[in-house]
């Protein structure tokens, strides 16, 4: 009787304990927050932006990554909000004595130490695309323990029928994970690619990064061009913001779905961005 007690208790060490020892978990948010400003685009910007931070005060998220976070006063609130649970962030913002209206739009915010690793201005745009200056930034996050994931956070190239461009923007990326690639670190590409999974180039960039898209689950399947009676917005309605990560680093499990935030003006009830956020748990271990 006593042997069957120490057995059962080395089983139960083994099927609780252990697993946690190996395992990482990562919480992450992404979202497309369509702040742009006025006069170009008159979408209550200062509304939103108080309620988006009372939103995000409240998230479990470990990583925040925001794309067309072109307003200063946003990034500003947001980071003022959130410095307490996520007290490290950047941005990308305009290099210097470049000609563009505006920065690249990409914030990131986490619980965890980051540093920038590296970063691209992408060389290749068109049509309104050009007024930013779009790239990408990669990061490197160091969880708890002292595990280090890579992430890239980025927003290509829009309109359905620039594909090649895009394909171009990713070989930026490609570039950028090659260089500082290491076995030992997992990476990932987060951030609006404005690719539909039905597009070539989906399958075409999975290939190019060796990389696994996350499967987007739940009863909403589609992240941009979502009707929004607050604010004019037009597109159709695609599944464009994603989460895709190096399939050889020992992911054993992911979760994506749409997470969308909503807020009250007018009496009516309004998506809070002209995008769905998406939220993902990524677990994964040492080997």
């Amino acid at each position: 009787m006593k042997r069957m007690k120490i057995k059962l208790i080395v089983l139960f060490s083994f099927l609780f304990v252990i697993p946690g020892a190996l395992a990482h978990e990562l919480k992450v948010l992404s979202w497309n927050v369509y702040m742009l400003p006025r006069p170009i685009k008159n979408s209550l910007q200062a509304t939103r932006t108080k309620l988006i931070a009372q939103e995000l005060q409240n998230t479990s998220h470990d990583l925040i990554f925001m794309q067309e976070a072109f307003m200063k006063s946003f990034r500003t609130k947001i980071r003022t909000s959130l410095a307490k649970t996520h007290p490290y962030s950047i941005t990308l913002n305009r290099p210097k004595f470049f000609v563009s209206v505006f920065g690249s739009g990409l914030f990131i915010l986490s619980r965890y130490p980051m540093k920038l690793i590296d970063h691209v201005y992408y060389r290749n745009c068109a049509g309104a695309d050009c007024f930013a200056t779009k790239g990408a930034l990669l990061m490197e996050i160091t969880m708890p323990g002292g595990h280090k994931v890579h992430v890239v956070n980025t927003h290509l190239q829009a309109i359905e029928n620039r594909g090649a461009i895009r394909m171009k923007q990713l070989s930026e990326i490609h570039s950028l994970l090659v260089k500082h690639g290491r076995p030992d670190i997992p990476q990932f590409l987060i951030g609006d690619l404005n690719i539909d999974e039905v597009e070539i180039e989906f399958q075409m960039g999975l290939r190019l990064l060796v990389m696994t898209e996350t499967k987007l689950t739940g009863d909403i399947l589609y992240t941009g061009g979502i009707s929004n009676p607050c604010f004019k917005t037009g597109a159709s309605r695609e599944w464009i913001d994603h989460m895709w990560y190096s399939n050889h680093y020992g992911i054993l499990a992911t979760e994506m779905k749409v997470k969308p935030y909503l807020f009250n003006h007018g009496g009516k009830s309004c998506p809070l961005s002209d995008h769905h956020a998406v939220e993902a748990t990524f677990t994964f271990s040492d080997s």
